[in-house]
């Protein structure tokens, strides 16, 4: 038996291999990296219980920023897609790749894992398509799929079995995943094709931004069979440029072992009612934003953009201590997290957010998208052990688990 992970393909010395010897060891060792990172990424059956399984709970997503959509800088009519590196899962790779040139079959070349890889290998940019008319919004998705193909045609001597000798024929050279080459805009109804996919939505009567929100206004666009929905582009009324606020990150991030977490730390002068950001302890390509939601209090609101954080379940709450002295003082535990309960918008409360931490003032969070935290300052904790009583410091830290799978 061959073609399990781990196995290795033997040539003894003398022997005259196959070609398809030769792409059977390329394919054990493909299977051999993939399975390894499906186990690596594994998410757990059940948030209690332990049951068992032999190919584990393969986890679909995407590592740090990768396929992440982004708005030029400054805003344009074009969105740029992210590089990077995902995996969904295939049920039924294909055995072998159908060769390019019907005479020159391909033998051994074999998709033996069903840990599919999504590479780009760089920026992909789309133009956002026209936008409707006044009092219509639409809303487009960007989704993928593997995308398995040959290319990099070049010349070869094949052997002629008719005229017994080497004849100069093209073939394809790669099998190859990247998506770089593999793009394309839709338009609904029609399904995408290649494994990068523009898709525009159908235009649906806006008021304002909540139109976004409330069902049976702008319609929603689902993903097409076999893909995986990474964002939602809500395109306004005769819109033109397109920036942060518009970009809804649906992509579910991948962690070893399923368990992620995020963290930040940040000061707060209850005096000036001025939040200084320290840090943020996150993978690529996750965001927040932090508020003192009631000026003169030691209280913090924070929102960390998780792409799909529906697929998460908050573990450890928020918590926050002190470092102005020796040792800690506790501050006071968060009131838990929750990730999408509602929709959420904060272009009010969030005019004073961050620098430099991409979100927009006029950013909605949807459902599904975010988590949220807070912290309060427990009555009577501080003391004038700490230097500097109008100024406090929190470390927030929380731990996530993925329970699912797009």
């Amino acid at each position: 038996m061959s073609g399990i992970f781990f196995d290795r393909s033997i040539l003894h010395n003398l022997e005259r291999p196959l070609s398809s010897d030769l792409n059977r060891v390329q394919s054990q060792l493909d299977r051999t990296l993939r399975d390894t990172l499906r186990q690596i990424y594994a998410q757990r059956i059940s948030p209690v219980l332990d049951p068992g399984d032999d190919q584990m709970n393969a986890s679909v997503g995407f590592i740090g920023d990768s396929f992440k959509v982004r708005p030029e800088i400054p805003a344009s009519g074009n969105i740029r897609v992210s590089s990077g590196l995902g995996f969904m899962v295939n049920p039924s790779p294909a055995s072998s790749l159908t060769a390019t040139n019907p005479n020159v079959p391909v033998g051994g070349l074999d998709d033996l894992s069903l840990y599919s890889p999504l590479p780009l290998s760089s920026v992909v940019t789309f133009a956002v398509p026209t936008a409707p008319a006044a009092g219509f919004g639409r809303k487009d998705i960007i989704q993928v799929k593997a995308d398995r193909h040959s290319e990099n045609p070049l010349t070869r001597g094949i052997w002629d079995t008719i005229l017994k000798k080497f004849t100069g024929t093209l073939v394809d050279k790669t099998y190859a995943w990247d998506l770089l080459t593999r793009t394309e805009t839709v338009v609904s109804p029609a399904v995408g094709t290649f494994g990068l996919v523009y898709k525009k939505g159908v235009a649906g009567a806006y008021a304002d931004d909540d139109s976004f929100l409330a069902a049976g206004t702008v319609p929603d666009t689902a993903a097409d069979p076999g893909y995986v929905k990474v964002a939602t582009i809500n395109v306004r009324p005769a819109a033109t440029t397109f920036d942060e606020n518009v970009i809804v990150d649906w992509r579910p991030l991948l962690f070893p072992g399923g368990v992620g977490h995020v963290g930040a730390s940040l000061q707060l002068n209850t005096t000036t009612n001025t939040l200084t950001f320290l840090r943020l302890h996150a993978p690529p390509g996750v965001c927040a934003t932090f508020r003192q939601p009631t000026p003169g209090t030691q209280r913090i609101d924070g929102y960390f953009l998780l792409g799909n954080a529906s697929l998460l379940t908050p573990g450890i709450p928020m918590a926050s201590w002190s470092r102005y002295a020796d040792p800690y003082i506790y501050m006071g535990a968060a009131t838990g997290m929750a990730a999408g309960e509602v929709n959420l918008a904060l272009q009010t409360s969030l005019a004073t957010a961050l620098p430099n931490l991409h979100i927009g003032v006029g950013q909605r969070y949807l459902t599904g998208t975010w988590m949220y935290g807070e912290t309060s300052v427990m009555a009577g904790a501080l003391s004038t052990a700490i230097a500097n009583l109008n100024t406090f410091q929190y470390d927030i830290a929380a731990f996530f688990q993925r329970n699912g799978n797009p």
